[in-house]
């Protein structure tokens, strides 16, 4: 009995979605209202949830060396620099020089010097190597830009070159 009223119920179903057609297309709708205006401009150009930036100096304070000042570090603490960024992130450093910002790490090999960082749960440490020479601890101090993204926004924009700090910031609208 049980089996006979599963079959008729089955062919009822089948009978009832064969006898479906689809309809005529509506009319369209009226147009949405157009976006509000952000704190930093217009429509559709609020900055991007994926990508962020920080500037911060580093310096002239916090250096510590290797004893020889051969080699200088200093810490800063960064609390954006969480574990799903380090994990699956990017974070980008640029030396903000004024005239232009450089990727870091870079070497330059006019003065003998490296720079670069070490990057950990809300750190960030910036690092110079004077290649053996005792150069000291930097009077002035370094500022530096971080360019914070997700994976997502990293595999979203495989065209854009990365290393162009000008060029992020022109694609995200990042605001110094």
């Amino acid at each position: 009995m049980k089996k006979g009223n599963i079959t008729i119920l089955l062919l009822s179903l089948m009978i009832v979605l064969a006898s479906c057609k689809k309809g005529d297309t509506g009319d369209t709708g009226p147009a949405g209202a157009s976006g509000s205006n952000g704190t930093n401009g217009v429509n559709g150009l609020n900055g991007n949830a994926n990508v962020s930036t920080i500037t911060f100096n580093v310096g002239p304070t916090g250096w510590q060396s290797n004893g020889a000042q051969t080699y200088v570090y200093n810490n800063v603490l960064v609390p954006q620099i969480t574990q799903a960024l380090i994990d699956s992130g990017l974070i980008i450093a640029y030396w903000d020089r004024i005239v232009d910002q450089i990727q870091l790490p870079f070497v330059d090999g006019n003065v003998n010097k490296s720079y670069y960082a070490e990057i950990s749960l809300g750190h960030y440490q910036f690092e110079i190597d004077y290649f053996g020479q005792s150069l000291g601890i930097p009077a002035n101090p370094y500022k530096i830009k971080l360019v914070l993204a997700t994976a997502h926004a990293r595999m979203s924009n495989p065209e854009l070159n990365w290393n162009d700090y000008e060029a992020v910031k022109t694609r995200f609208n990042l605001k110094d």
